[in-house]
């Protein structure tokens, strides 16, 4: 791994939270203008024919890699870890075309869990929103629950 002090960054770039709050979280740079980044970042970018990007992204946002980056993360005003520490971090490194098979199959899956989050968020809102109603029509007194005997219950 070479360490450089400034890069343009490019699309396909890995960006990893190295100070604060936020530490471990990371991005994958989509096609835009130039931009600069701060100090509380890292930039990557994987040699296409060793390492896929996403490989990469994927492997930052593992369990295992996050637990070894806030075990060696230092505290002092705010969680940090240096690039010179990043550089001793290991990656298992498979061949490029089951780095391929490994991405798509975690797309494909991360894909689903998305969608099933998303239905299930939908579905907390209409009970939220049920809920809200239930109350404004017993309060309102458009619904009489004083003679309903699951109240004793309660």
């Amino acid at each position: 791994m070479q360490l450089k002090r400034s890069i343009d960054v490019l699309k396909n770039d890995i960006l990893l939270a190295i100070v604060g709050a936020t530490l471990g979280k990371v991005a994958i740079v989509e096609k835009m203008e130039p931009f600069t980044i701060q100090r509380s970042l890292a930039v990557f970018r994987p040699i296409p024919e060793l390492m896929h990007f996403k490989y990469l992204a994927y492997f930052f946002q593992s369990y295992s890699f996050q637990r070894i980056l806030w075990k060696n993360a230092g505290f002092s005003a705010q969680p940090g870890i240096y690039l010179e520490s990043l550089k001793n971090f290991h990656c298992g490194l498979p061949s490029i075309q089951e780095q391929q098979q490994i991405v798509i199959f975690l797309d494909s899956e991360t894909e689903r869990i998305d969608l099933i989050i998303s239905r299930i968020d939908k579905e907390i809102v209409l009970l939220q929103e049920y809920r809200t109603a239930l109350i404004s029509e017993v309060v309102t007194g458009k619904i009489d629950v004083r003679d309903h005997s699951f109240i004793n219950h309660y």
